[in-house]
């Protein structure tokens, strides 16, 4: 059998990538004779027996669609002439199953890849690490409303992927149409939050399964030898990007209420995001090594997240697999998996509450025994029971 994988990106560090990844080995591993291609618009990656890596847009071309998306809102509908060449691709390759990611990213046109995956009539399974495909642009709405109907004057225009004009209205329907058209879609969220804004858009009529993304335990892990500052109390904030969906607010209203005793360590990419100077409180920079990370969440006390708007919420499950509690809000996906021997879920995401919650409960740390809440193997084993199923079920249809 043969899977073919589209993705912004196939560098591991890139966390939809990092699944992927692990699928495609994992369908590769299945069977000797399974083959899988991986379609990607920027960045590099490792080489991986069984596995046909192909980059199908140029830097030049990836730059010029990020001017037209962040100018026109052409985002995901510039690099026409780069995605027939993915379907040339897609053709000669020959897929029994394709399993799309991150869509947007600057790197296809992806009315064109719907189009010819409408075509070729095999299944299509995507990934959903967002909500870009049941919006008009944005890749979480936050309270905003619209994308429910129809989206219409943009609200927030700077939020990921961020432009100076809207077309959301169009954006919207047509995302709609190139999904709801494809003959044999299943849609895959990986958290209950996530499926619920499924059945509230556009797309509800398309089958939806959840299969979170889980945890590879061979990385992240609790480490005997981290050491933890006595008489300190340190607080881990981690996020690629520290975007307003992140509530750096709250987390900085968290640092102006630190006591003597207690520390913050943010890491991530903060630039504009916080004060200059927070009490108490150390930045570290997007961490590309596990080593490091890991390492980081093993001398924390605990691990916070103050955002109502993840699809799984990799850091706080990342950080459950070290055997370090968590604080997470109550309306959150992470909540879903958060139990009461992994950390404490709070009502309201405020700073005082989120205060209240490091102080009063995690004082009885021996309370607490985190562990990850899904592995990543049984996500890719769950993975290839849903291409197997959908593949016998395609080949059935046509006989």
């Amino acid at each position: 059998m043969r899977l073919a994988a589209i993705n912004t990106t196939a560098s591991p560090f890139h966390a939809p990538a990092s699944l992927m990844l692990d699928v495609v080995k994992g369908f590769v591993d299945a069977s000797d004779g399974n083959r899988a291609m991986v379609l990607y618009g920027r960045g590099t990656h490792e080489p991986m027996p069984g596995v046909t890596f192909e980059r199908t847009s140029s830097q030049q071309l990836v730059v010029n669609h990020y001017l037209w998306s962040r100018t026109m809102d052409r985002q995901g509908l510039m690099s026409r002439r780069a995605t027939v060449q993915m379907v040339e691709r897609l053709r000669e390759f020959l897929p029994d199953i394709v399993h799309l990611h991150n869509l947007h990213g600057h790197y296809l046109h992806y009315p064109t890849l719907f189009s010819a995956l409408d075509r070729l009539d095999i299944p299509v399974v995507i990934t959903l690490h967002d909500l870009w495909l049941m919006t008009g642009r944005c890749c979480f709405p936050d309270e905003c409303q619209r994308w429910t109907q129809t989206c219409r004057h943009c609200p927030d225009r700077s939020k990921y992927p961020s432009t100076l004009l809207s077309h959301c209205k169009i954006n919207h329907l047509l995302k709609s149409d190139c999904v709801n058209h494809l003959p044999n879609v299943t849609l895959v969220a990986p958290s209950e939050w996530a499926v619920r804004h499924v059945y509230q858009s556009r797309l509800n009529l398309c089958p939806s399964i959840v299969i979170p993304n889980g945890v590879n335990q061979d990385i992240f892990r609790h480490l005997d030898s981290a050491v933890k500052t006595d008489g300190i109390t340190t607080i881990l904030a981690v996020a690629n990007k520290w975007e307003a969906r992140k509530r750096p607010d709250i987390i900085a209203g968290i640092a102006e209420r630190l006591k003597d005793n207690e520390r913050l360590v943010i890491v991530g990419d903060a630039k504009g995001k916080f004060p200059a100077e927070l009490k108490n409180t150390a930045y570290i920079p997007t961490i590309r090594n596990y080593d490091d990370l890991v390492r980081l969440y093993n001398e924390a006390d605990c691990t916070i997240s103050a955002s109502t708007n993840e699809t799984y919420g990799m850091t706080i499950a990342e950080s459950m697999a070290c055997g370090v509690p968590v604080i997470v809000p109550a309306k959150s996906a992470m909540a879903e998996y958060v139990k009461c021997t992994d950390g404490i879920t709070v009502a309201n995401p405020t700073a005082d509450d989120f205060i209240h919650a490091i102080r009063d409960n995690m004082g009885e740390r021996q309370n607490f025994s985190p562990k990850a809440p899904y592995d990543r193997q049984d996500a890719v084993n769950r993975y290839m029971e849903l291409f197997n199923r959908l593949i016998d079920e395609s080949r059935c249809c046509a006989n």
